[in-house]
């Protein structure tokens, strides 16, 4: 859900949603599993390529 909010033209809530994510898969996963990896690069696309950091 996180990805098409980007792609419909809300980075800023798709960076928000990502966020989130990551916080909960953090706490579930553990900082090495690779959903949570993917979470952070995503949320990190969206920072970095809209000027949200």
């Amino acid at each position: 859900m996180a990805y098409w909010r980007g792609q419909v033209g809300d980075p800023a809530g798709a960076a928000a949603a990502f966020e989130e994510l990551l916080t909960d898969r953090l706490r579930v996963l553990g900082p090495d599993h690779p959903d949570t990896l993917n979470s952070r690069s995503n949320l990190a696309y969206w920072r970095k390529h809209f000027g949200l950091a």
